[in-house]
């Protein structure tokens, strides 16, 4: 999925810097201080506003926080940090799932008494989740999962995206509490894939009564908070879920959320606690104010499951049909100099996945940073010095913009003219995976699961609906076919690394680094953990 960090604003400069600290030290209106203060409120903030609340449609960290608050899953992850937070646990279900048939057959048994949130109350059922996973999964939703691989293995999806079957056969309801999911072939990642927020219930009523464009902005799902209101742009507001069915959560009862507040105004404001958790993640200029200050205790990391990487349009001019630019590129790069510009909180990377990433080769190096070598290749390639000039697009913040320059730096060394154009999160969304909008990005991808395969199904594959680089390669997807499949862990992981193997041979990527991340947090904020898949987990924090 696509980075959290990745939504930060271009910050003042420092002529405005008064100004901003000026601000950091007064509350944007009362009401914003008053919950800071409450013992009943825990309040967060973004420097954008999240895409969407409805689990079929929001397909970014900022949106994932607020589902995941709202609805839940047949599987969840264990709620704590570090790699044991990659544990899958049950979340509606009533036990981890059996898999019987060589791993074709997931038998799941819901919790009896789960119910929707007011105003709907009623019970969940197996009804429910059928229903859920298909809308997700419909053309007509028009979200990220119509023709997804995540959710192919099941059978019947092609039949049900070609519009040959109303409903997905491989998803069968044997009774009130009990569903079940039969695959063409087995998928070891499948209960990963039952944890994803596509999964998540929601209720048919709702839907029906407010559509699905607008089923967002009215979110009722089983989850620790219900939706109170949500001001586009300027805030949100959850409750406590009277019928949770996990006792004693949320321990906060109330959630207020403001958008659009600058990831460093963010940091003074939960200094002072007027807030309590910054949303976006600590830049390199208030890191270095933190780590040694009176707030260090109050910063959390965690390495990053995720890459940053320069996606290289493999349909579009220059790139397309052109591997020896590609390549020249991958050389060109020097990734250690990007890294002092983040002040160290990375690791190079030069494939893939990243280290961290269960079963990844730590050592992988495809090429080597060599821009003498590289300025050769990009006149084998057909370009006098100079004379390719090049837009890169980038969600801009401190860090990205400094890394944009290192990158358009590096590229001038080789003869390639680079103009940088940092554009809002928004934008960046809506232009990188549109096919024929933009020939050369900057951007990442962080983990949706711990498995090698969200690594490739998403955005590497044929028909990825992530594909940055719109790349495609049929024997690639084959071997992702089979990995997916294959129920010996050491084999599975050796296939993962022939398929980085045979993707960076057509260097569709320039593979940059891996983050280390930081959170920041108020005092008040008590038994705070940063969580290796989803964001945030507000209802697991006390004040």
């Amino acid at each position: 999925m696509a980075y959290r960090a990745a939504f930060v604003k271009s910050f003042v400069v420092l002529v405005g810097m008064v100004v901003v600290l000026a601000a950091a030290l007064v509350p944007t209106n009362a009401g914003a201080h008053s919950a800071a203060a409450s013992p009943n409120t825990l309040t967060a903030a973004f420097d954008a506003d999240f895409t969407s609340l409805d689990p079929a449609i929001g397909y970014d960290p900022f949106s994932w926080t607020g589902e995941h608050a709202i609805f839940s899953s047949l599987l969840d992850y264990a709620a704590t940090t570090g790699r044991a937070g990659t544990r899958l646990v049950p979340g509606v279900a009533a036990a981890m799932p059996g898999v019987t048939n060589g791993g074709r057959i997931y038998t799941v048994h819901l919790r009896p008494g789960v119910h929707f949130a007011p105003p709907v109350r009623r019970e969940v059922t197996a009804s429910d989740f059928k229903y859920s996973i298909e809308r997700a999964l419909a053309k007509g939703t028009a979200g990220p999962m119509y023709q997804s691989p995540f959710f192919s293995p099941i059978s019947g999806t092609a039949a049900f995206w070609t519009g040959k079957a109303p409903h997905i056969r491989g998803i069968h309801v044997l009774n009130r509490y009990t569903i079940q999911f039969r695959l063409d072939t087995p998928d070891i990642a499948f209960e990963n894939i039952l944890a994803l927020p596509f999964a998540d219930a929601v209720p048919h009523e709702i839907v029906a009564r407010y559509g699905n464009k607008h089923f967002g902005d009215h979110a009722v799902g089983t989850g620790p908070y219900m939706l109170q209101s949500w001001q586009h742009g300027r805030q949100m507001i959850l409750l406590r879920n009277p019928l949770y069915f996990r006792p004693g959560l949320p321990h906060v009862p109330r959630v207020v959320i403001q958008f659009n507040i600058d990831d460093h105004l963010q940091i003074l404001r939960a200094e002072r606690n007027q807030l309590d958790l910054p949303g976006n993640l600590v830049t390199s200029a208030d890191y270095l104010a933190l780590r040694t200050g009176p707030y260090r205790h109050q910063l959390v990391s965690l390495p990053d499951i995720g890459v940053w990487y320069l996606a290289m349009n493999t349909q579009m001019a220059p790139f397309k049909n052109n591997v020896t630019l590609r390549r020249a590129f991958n050389m060109a790069i020097d990734r250690m100099r990007i890294i002092r510009f983040v002040n160290g909180r990375a690791v190079p990377m030069y494939g893939i996945l990243p280290p961290t990433m269960p079963g990844a080769n730590p050592g992988f190096r495809y090429y080597k940073y060599d821009p003498a070598t590289a300025a050769k290749l990009v006149r084998q390639a057909g370009y006098a010095p100079d004379k390719l000039q090049l837009t890169m697009l980038y969600i801009s913040s401190p860090d990205s913009d400094r890394v944009a320059d290192s990158i358009r730096s590096d590229l001038a060394a080789i003869g390639v003219k680079v103009t940088l154009k940092g554009v809002s999160a928004d934008t960046a969304y809506n232009t990188v995976y549109t096919p024929g909008k933009t020939s050369f990005t900057l951007f990442h991808w962080g983990q949706d699961y711990p498995d090698p395969s969200d690594f490739f199904d998403p955005i590497l594959a044929c028909k990825s609906s992530s594909n940055a680089a719109q790349f495609c390669d049929s024997a690639v997807d084959r071997m992702g076919n089979n990995a997916r499949a294959d129920t010996d862990p050491a084999r599975r992981y050796q296939t993962y690394r022939k398929m980085e193997l045979a993707v960076m041979a057509q260097a569709p990527w320039v593979p940059l680094y891996a983050d280390i991340l930081y959170e920041f947090h108020s005092s008040r904020v008590k038994g705070f953990f940063y969580h290796p898949v989803w964001p945030f987990l507000y209802e697991q924090y006390r004040l």
